[in-house]
């Protein structure tokens, strides 16, 4: 067990456990934090120093406050219930604290002095040290987080202050992001149209990004239309609007697995040559994407994730409360099942207009190419030009399959 000082192992040692339970003396006590830090001060040495005894706030902490809490306000709790339930629990960093004490006012319709406790929980939040905000990252990311920037974009929408209300929301849209993307190491196929663009991003070494907007099916990711729902329901709620606003954060880019869902060759089927390379006269790349392709900024994340194919047959309500990633940004009809699509979903709010380029790092290649069958042979010499900077390129060309053919087959070139 780890001793506060020299000069005091001998009494603090055997009641260590038990300082995360109660008052610590004040003077003994200099600083208290996310993770129970102690600092001290050494007086044989006369040096400050720290030592970290355990946890102090864990998400068990946060959702058993959050029980608490959510029991105070349906029993129409009052400010004093409010502050003798947040005693339990003061020796946690004060943001915590003013969280709920923002939500209650909120919650009370105290719209001013709910921005201004959600003021102190930021700026809690911006001071926090290194050590504070690894903790919080690994362990309450997907809680305390994710809750905090939302619901401090309400608290200032409703305070009347719209830039920091989006400002907030585009937060939160950042921290739903903060998740492990799916395996793709096996490398992934992107069939393309040949055009400018397209031309743009091989020789440039980039792949571009683009706003759902802009893609082809409307309904292809569902958080806009959830948005189009949420802004019809809750319509006068001064909310939504920088909600919804917070949705333009998000860029897309559809890639395939190699293999279907039957254990299938994607690059072998017609419909993915029909769909997406032009009808046959287009090209398909293999890429290799390693792990540092990925961001994980401050306001910038990026991530692979596979598509959730949903049954036609059961209807999807869009009269919800909330709607979680997969469902907003990887979910469509099982229709499309075959594509056996992952997505690379960007959420980069401070990035203006529909396309957004990421470049392919180092480690990173393109292993393959193939042109599709009625790929004209200037659009096969373009391409090979385009990536004569890379090497070990294995080039191929599409052509029937006479023994099956609803089934493309690849020759070298």
């Amino acid at each position: 067990m780890t001793m506060l000082c020299r000069n005091l192992s001998f009494w603090i040692s055997p009641i260590l456990p038990y300082l995360i339970f109660f008052r610590i003396p004040h003077d003994l006590i200099i600083y208290k934090s996310m993770i129970h830090k102690i600092i001290y001060k050494d007086y044989h040495s006369g040096k400050t120093k720290m030592r970290i005894v355990e946890p102090a706030f864990t998400p068990t902490t946060y959702n058993e406050m959050a029980d608490k809490y959510n029991s105070l306000v349906s029993n129409s709790g009052s400010k004093n219930e409010l502050e003798a339930f947040l005693t339990q629990y003061d020796l946690l960093p004060s943001f915590v604290l003013n969280f709920f004490r923002a939500k209650f006012a909120s919650y009370y319709k105290c719209h001013n002095e709910a921005a201004k406790y959600m003021n102190l929980v930021i700026k809690g939040i911006e001071s926090a040290t290194p050590e504070d905000i690894d903790f919080y990252e690994e362990h309450l990311n997907r809680d305390l987080c994710k809750d905090i920037y939302s619901y401090a974009g309400e608290v200032y929408a409703n305070n009347d202050e719209p830039d920091k209300a989006l400002l907030y929301y585009q937060d939160y849209q950042l921290t739903l992001f903060h998740i492990k993307p799916c395996d793709y190491s096996e490398g992934l196929l992107s069939f393309r149209t040949f055009n400018e663009y397209t031309l743009s991003d091989l020789v440039n070494n980039e792949i571009t990004v683009c706003s759902p907007r802009v893609m082809n099916d409307p309904y292809d990711t569902l958080l806009i239309k959830w948005g189009e729902c949420i802004r019809l329901r809750k319509k006068g709620k001064k909310h939504v609007e920088a909600l919804c606003q917070s949705f333009e954060s998000y860029r897309i880019r559809s890639f395939c697995r190699l293999k279907d869902k039957q254990g299938g060759d994607i690059v072998s089927n017609v419909l993915m040559w029909a769909h997406y390379a032009n009808n046959h006269k287009g090209f398909c790349i293999k890429y290799k994407f390693s792990k540092g392709f990925l961001k994980t900024e401050s306001r910038c994340v990026t991530r692979f994730k596979d598509i959730i194919y949903h049954d036609r047959c059961v209807p999807f309500n869009m009269n919800r409360h909330s709607i979680n990633t997969d469902q907003a940004l990887c979910t469509k009809l099982s229709d499309w099942a075959y594509e056996n699509e992952v997505r690379l979903i960007t959420c980069a709010p401070d990035i203006n207009g529909y396309f957004l380029t990421i470049p392919i790092d180092e480690e990173s290649s393109i292993d393959e190419v193939y042109f599709g069958y009625r790929c004209s042979e200037e659009t096969i010499k373009t391409v090979r030009n385009a990536l004569s900077y890379v090497s070990g390129i294995k080039y191929f060309k599409m052509s029937s399959d006479y023994k099956d053919i609803y089934k493309l087959k690849a020759t070298p070139i």
